[in-house]
């Protein structure tokens, strides 16, 4: 890499931490503080080294790192001018290791909100901890072009993030670490981690878009990793997501989806927040593979199945949905063996048997009648197909004597979502959540951040917030930078478009006029 490409990468990190007011709210905290001898190191300098430091082109992003790129790798005129070098030339100094550690440490001190190293005052600890997330979210959001438009959709997930510290060293050198889950790969062989989760949210664009391939990351939290991560997603959602992307659906896998009804589905319905979520095998099937009983809403009528609700004389043989293994299949390679073959058409069977076994369902699907109320309920379109066949006492229910009839939250559950699971629209809207696996992919990769064991080497969950944030604002810029040279943009120019404004339709105030017109569905 050249010395050139590093400055103006150096310079684009000083706009974005420019972009924010971390430096002026840190170095306020730290001259508030007993005072010593004036710092040769600014706070604005060494942020955007940390934000140099996770990318492609160093092994890690220690310390040590940052400081050969302060006071080695920038060119000699450059660190001049930056007032990294000063004195003669016959007695030239430069910034220490001792200087970047001492002033990193000052950083973490003044944004710590460690149960064990910040506030003691629980009250004083947890708005600490707000505002530091807030603080790195503001430098996250700051890495994104300005003339980036809102995504209709945002995906969500967590990574294990472990530690520095050896667990099995027999002392604890990260009090605010934890054994926690995290997905199994052939690279680290188990299932465990100890140190942190990293909450993520990342765009996905609709497909087409001339945006699609830009998989930024535009929220994040931090938590211990055996963490209940229901609290710590909504308030990101409250604070970092709803702000800025105001209209965004969100995708979601099952560790999500999951969640008690009171702790996730049902605050987002409150919050006017749509999911899009997938289902569990034991969520169509009893532990014997037999179909699960759909369950019949006495005061509707409605049957409820698979997070949709039906007509009472849906035939129940149309209940047993056979799962294919994967809803989108990739093509048959050229030069593909004849088993492969065999397994590829098997695959082909089984997809097409459960397209159709979704689309047999439609009919009696009741049809959504504009958006759901701020309490969660939504009013449906009944349906009359094969209502001869219905029972004197299916006949009597609000559904079938009724055109409309609105459902409440408890009724819908906490699988409801805006498209019929198994439909094309679902699977399409379902697909989008790789983008946030793409991510993480990327940010452990020794071709991205490299975020593995041993990237950084520093503790605690303030100082681990901060490099992670730093990591992830390096993705950003390098994810941009390749998404602006595909499309033939100059990636200073991206930094310095004026934003977009979101588009939103006359009269419509999204927070109070939640319900739309719809049209009642075909008989």
């Amino acid at each position: 890499m050249s010395t050139r490409r590093l400055e103006k990468d150096f310079d684009l990190a000083l706009a974005v931490v420019d972009r924010t007011n971390l430096p002026s709210t840190i170095e306020a905290a730290l001259a508030s503080a007993q005072g010593g001898r004036p710092r040769r190191l600014p706070v604005r300098t060494l942020l955007a080294a940390l934000l140099i430091a996770p990318s492609p082109r160093y092994a890690n992003a220690c310390l040590t790192t940052v400081h050969a790129i302060l006071a080695r790798d920038l060119n000699a005129s450059y660190r001049r001018r930056h007032h990294l070098t000063w004195g003669p030339a016959t007695s030239e100094q430069t910034i220490t290791l001792r200087q970047v550690r001492y002033l990193f440490s000052q950083i973490v001190k003044t944004l710590d909100f460690s149960p064990t190293t910040g506030p003691t005052n629980d009250v004083d600890r947890e708005a600490r901890e707000a505002a530091t997330i807030d603080h790195l979210n503001q430098l996250l959001r700051a890495s994104l072009p300005a003339g980036l438009p809102a995504a209709d959709m945002v995906a969500i997930d967590a990574t294990g993030l472990a530690t520095w510290a050896n667990a099995n060293s027999g002392k604890n050198l990260d009090p605010d670490a934890r054994w926690g889950h995290k997905t199994a790969t052939a690279a680290n062989g188990t299932d465990q981690v100890y140190g942190y989760q990293i909450n993520t949210a990342a765009t996905t664009y609709a497909p087409g878009s001339a945006y699609q391939s830009l998989k930024a990351v535009i929220g994040f939290d931090i938590a211990p990793a055996n963490s209940d991560l229901a609290p710590s997603t909504l308030a990101l959602l409250d604070h970092h997501l709803r702000p800025h992307h105001p209209r965004a659906d969100i995708v979601v896998d099952r560790g999500y989806s999951q969640w008690n009804a009171e702790r996730w589905a049902y605050p987002l319905a409150e919050r006017g927040i749509a999911q899009h979520h997938d289902l569990k095998k034991d969520e169509l099937t009893t532990a014997h593979d037999t179909p699960l009983t759909p369950t019949t809403h006495a005061a509707t009528g409605v049957v409820m199945f698979a997070g949709w609700p039906y007509v009472p004389w849906t035939p129940r043989e149309l209940f047993n949905i056979q799962r294919p293994a994967t809803f989108n299949q990739k093509p048959l390679r050229p030069k593909a063996t004849p088993a492969e073959r065999v397994r590829h058409a098997r695959l082909a069977e089984q997809i097409a048997a459960f397209h159709a076994q979704i689309a047999a369902l439609e009919p009696y699907a009741l049809v959504p009648n504009g958006r759901r109320k701020a309490n969660g309920s939504q009013r449906f379109f009944t349906r009359t197909t094969g209502k001869q066949r219905a029972t004197a006492h299916q006949l009597r229910a609000k559904v079938a004597t009724q055109e409309t009839v609105t459902l409440t939250k408890e009724v819908l559950g906490k699988h409801y979502q805006p498209h019929r699971w198994g439909t094309p629209e679902w699977i399409a809207a379902y697909k989008r959540r790789a983008a946030v696996e793409g991510v993480f992919g990327i940010l452990k990769s020794r071709h991205g951040q490299g975020m593995t064991h041993g990237w950084i080497r520093v503790t605690g969950i303030t100082a681990t917030a901060l490099m992670a944030a730093a990591a992830l604002v390096s993705y950003n810029l390098q994810i941009t930078r390749v998404w602006a040279t595909k499309n033939d943009t100059d990636l200073e120019t991206l930094y310095l478009a004026p934003a977009v404004p979101e588009p939103v339709a006359p009269g419509l105030d999204p927070a109070t006029e939640l319900q739309h017109p719809g049209a009642p569905p075909a008989a």
